[in-house]
C-alpha cells in the first residue's frame, strides 16, 4: 500500500476509533444529565405531595397515605426506585422501595444512632435526592428519593449504533483492502514469464537512494538448443533479460512504483565498438549484474547496448549510479577505447506506460550518441506539463 494511502488510512482509523469512544460517552452523559434534571423536577412534586398527604392523614401508617405513596412509586414517576422518610429523633419512619437491599443497614425501622440512612446504590446509574419535608405538623422530617438515571432501554441504542459504525468501518476496510490488492497485483502477461522469483521487486530502502542487495535469483532451467533458447527469462549468452521482455517488465515496475509512490529510472547504454557476440559484451553484462544486484531488471538492448531499470531512486541518483558504472567499464582494461553513450529518464511522479518511458530514454540516448562533449544525456520530465499534455489528449 502506498505511503499516502497508508497515512490516510491510519488517520481515518484514528478518527473512527476516537469517534467510537467519544460519541457513546457523550450520548451516555447527555442521557444521564437529562434524566437527572427530570429526577429533580419529579422529586419536588413527590416531596410536595407527601407533605400534603401527611398533613391531611396525620400518620405514615394511614392506609390512605400508603396507597398514595405506592401510587407515586408504581405509576406516576418513571425512574423512581424508593421513598424514605426519616428524622433525627426516630430514624427511618417510612420506607417504600421496589429494589431489595436498597439500604446498607436496616436492623430496625428506626435508626439506632440517629444518623441519616446509607443506601446501596450504583453511583453512576442512581442518585439520591434529599430535602426537608417542610411540614407544618413536624419540622424534623426529611424526604429521600432514590432515582435511576440510566435506563437499559436508553443504553441499548448507544451500543447498537456503536457496533454498527465499528462493523461498517471494518467491512469497508476489508473491501478496500481486497479491491486495492486486486488492482495492485500484476496482470498476466502474454510472454512466458514462468519464474515467479523474477517477478519479485528488489528490496530497497526508501527515501535514501541506497539499495539493499536482493536475494540471488534462481535462473530458469537453460534450454538445450538455440531454437528454444528464448523460452527462458535470460539470454544464455549474456545472462541478461531478453530485450523483448523489457517493455512488459517495465510496465509492471511502473505500476508497482506508482502504487508505492516511488520513483523509477530507466537507463539505456550504447557501446559503439562491441556486439552481442563479443566476449567483451559478456564481460560488461557480468559487470552490470555485479553492480546492480537485481538481474531481472537488466536487459539486452539492440545489437550493442544494455537497458537498466533502477527502482525507488530519483533521476539524480540514477545519474550517479550510471557514472560509477561507466568508470568501471572504462577501468576494465579492455585495451581499446570505448565510446559509451548513456540516456536516462524517470517516472518522476507520473502515471505512464513503459512504451512512453522507453521512448523518452531512447531520445536522450540518441542525443548522447551525437553529442561530442557529453556522453550522458538526461531527459528531465516536467510532471505538471505532462499531466496537462495527457489531459489535452483525453
Amino acid at each position: 500500500m502506498g505511503k499516502r494511502v497508508s497515512t490516510l488510512y491510519i488517520v481515518l482509523s484514528i478518527l473512527v476509533f476516537a469517534f467510537v469512544i467519544i460519541w457513546p460517552a457523550v450520548r451516555f452523559s447527555s442521557i444521564r444529565n437529562r434524566n437527572i434534571e427530570a429526577s429533580h423536577t419529579a422529586y419536588r412534586k413527590i416531596a410536595r405531595k407527601l407533605r400534603v398527604n401527611f398533613e391531611i392523614f396525620g400518620s405514615f401508617a394511614s392506609p390512605l397515605f400508603m396507597d398514595s405513596a405506592q401510587s407515586i412509586l408504581k405509576h406516576n414517576t418513571p425512574g423512581l426506585v424508593g421513598i424514605i422518610i426519616h428524622s433525627p429523633r426516630n430514624g427511618i419512619e417510612y420506607l417504600l422501595s421496589n429494589q431489595p437491599g436498597l439500604l446498607l443497614d436496616l436492623p430496625e425501622m428506626t435508626g439506632s444512632d440517629n444518623l441519616p440512612p446509607e443506601y446501596s446504590i450504583n453511583s453512576l446509574g442512581q442518585i439520591v435526592l434529599s430535602a426537608p419535608m417542610g411540614s407544618s405538623v413536624r419540622t424534623d422530617l426529611t424526604v429521600d428519593a432514590v432515582f435511576s438515571v440510566i435506563d437499559k432501554e436508553q443504553i441499548f441504542p448507544i451500543f447498537r449504533d456503536t457496533l454498527i459504525i465499528a462493523g461498517s468501518f471494518f467491512i469497508i476496510t476489508l473491501i478496500f483492502l481486497i479491491v486495492y490488492a486486486s488492482e495492485g497485483a500484476p496482470k498476466g502477461q502474454q510472454q512466458p514469464l514462468t519464474d515467479k522469483t523474477s517477478l519479485q521487486s528488489p528490496r530497497i530502502k526508501t527515501g535514501t537512494g541506497k539499495r539493499r542487495k536482493a536475494a540471488p535469483l534462481k535462473h530458469a532451467e537453460q534450454p538445450a538448443s538455440k531454437d528454444s533458447a528464448e523460452e527462458g527469462l535470460f539470454s544464455p549468452d549474456s545472462g541478461l533479460g531478453w530485450e523483448r521482455l523489457l517493455e512488459s517488465r517495465l510496465n509492471f515496475e511502473l505500476r508497482r512504483s506508482a502504487s508505492f509512490d516511488q520513483d523509477l529510472v530507466l537507463s539505456l547504454i550504447d557501446i559503439r565498438e562491441i556486439r552481442k557476440q563479443d566476449l567483451l559484451y559478456k564481460t560488461i553484462s557480468q559487470l552490470l549484474i555485479d553492480s546492480f544486484s537485481f538481474q531481472d531488471l537488466l536487459f539486452e538492448f539492440e545489437t550493442n547496448g544494455f537497458a537498466v531499470v533502477i527502482p525507488n531512486i530519483d533521476l539524480d541518483l540514477g545519474v550517479q549510479d550510471m557514472e560509477k558504472c561507466m568508470k568501471k567499464i572504462h577501468g576494465m582494461g579492455t585495451g581499446q577505447p570505448l565510446k559509451i553513450s548513456v540516456g536516462l529518464s524517470s517516472r518522476n511522479g507520473r502515471l505512464m506506460s513503459g512504451t512512453r518511458l522507453i521512448s523518452e530514454t531512447k531520445s536522450a540516448l540518441l542525443k548522447a550518441k551525437k553529442d561530442k562533449q557529453s556522453s550522458m544525456i538526461v531527459f528531465r520530465p516536467d510532471p505538471v506539463k505532462y499531466r496537462e499534455y495527457i489531459a489535452s489528449k483525453m
